[in-house]
């Protein structure tokens, strides 16, 4: 027989919780869950792939800026999705744009060192050239000298193309150039320029006109006409010529030096503020420049024709400075008809 009443082994107390109010409430099993992800700002919450792709942007961040410290800019081989960078191997006899790029400025990094050092090195190579923003490029060469029997080095120099100031119509500037360290960290420093600081007030402003010919009485120290021979012993001048023309035809989409070189230099006159003589005035650090010069080759679309250039040397004092600013006296008619922009 069964019954209804409560178990006699319970207290009265518990058999009135069972008969009058049921049961004890079974106790809630708590569980613990994630927060639901933060939508992105389109509305949807980031998947898997996109944690994954951050964990991999952070690991090559991290990979990029190692490398960058490292070795001072010159041997970075991976991409940083949030920096402009872009990293160039030259191939054998490459031609075109790079190749007239490289060349231009890998001789002028050359041509910083070769002035500070009292060196003849000459350009073998560009290896390749990093590219960080829009004209800041750290190249790697070969070159030899032959008063050092001939052995090759390697080079790293870093140069940048400035926005012109003072209505120049060019501006080239150099950072340094070293024989590139056995060890990474352990090279000559190349430091970045302050701009204006450290350089000679006479030298600040806009360019100069075209000098006047009373300019080179003898009574004016300023001034000093180059002679054939020390053209023949700085071939630096027909490399600043040389770069002055790589201004004018920059936007051509012929390359420089297939199609518009070489050049014929007419006439160099050379004034400087400095107190130094004759043809030591090539050496001032600050000094400014008149080429006449012409270039003997020309595309189907270009012109053979007479040049005047001023271009104005100077330094803030830093080895390894030079700040080029370029200006031509006859325009930049050049073109028969309007140059394709690469």
């Amino acid at each position: 027989m069964t019954s209804s009443s409560p178990k006699s082994n319970l207290c009265q107390a518990c058999q009135a919780v069972i008969t009058d109010t049921g049961p004890p409430p079974r106790k809630r099993r708590i569980e613990l869950t994630a927060a639901a992800p933060e939508p992105d700002k389109d509305g949807l919450a980031p998947t898997a792939d996109d944690e994954s792709s951050d964990e991999e942007d952070s690991t090559l961040s991290r990979e990029y800026t190692r490398q960058l410290r490292e070795s001072d800019g010159f041997d970075v081989d991976v991409t940083n999705p949030v920096e402009s960078f872009s990293m160039h191997k030259m191939k054998k006899n490459e031609t075109g744009y790079f190749r007239d790029l490289t060349d231009i400025y890998a001789r002028l990094g050359l041509h910083c060192y070769n002035s500070h050092k009292g060196t003849n090195f000459q350009l073998s190579r560009v290896d390749k050239f990093v590219n960080y923003g829009i004209f800041h490029y750290y190249i790697t060469l070969e070159a030899t000298d032959p008063a050092v029997d001939g052995s090759c080095f390697t080079f790293q120099a870093s140069l940048f193309r400035d926005n012109p100031v003072n209505e120049a119509g060019f501006r080239m500037m150099t950072e340094g150039c070293r024989i590139k360290p056995e060890t990474p960290g352990t090279g000559e420093v190349i430091s970045q320029w302050g701009y204006n600081d450290g350089i000679d007030e006479v030298y600040k402003g806009s360019l100069p006109n075209w000098y006047s010919y009373d300019a080179l009485m003898p009574l004016n120290d300023q001034f000093y006409h180059v002679q054939d021979s020390d053209i023949l012993e700085n071939d630096w001048l027909n490399l600043y010529a040389e770069v002055a023309m790589y201004a004018l035809q920059e936007n051509d989409s012929m390359s420089l030096f297939e199609s518009w070189l070489p050049l014929e230099i007419n006439k160099v006159v050379v004034q400087t503020f400095e107190d130094v003589k004759s043809k030591e005035k090539l050496k001032a650090a600050n000094a400014i420049f008149y080429f006449s010069f012409k270039n003997l080759n020309a595309p189907p679309h270009g012109l053979c024709q007479d040049h005047r250039v001023i271009i104005r040397r100077t330094t803030d004092g830093l080895p390894g400075h030079i700040c080029l600013d370029i200006n031509s006296c006859t325009g930049r008619n050049i073109f028969k008809t309007l140059p394709q922009y690469r």
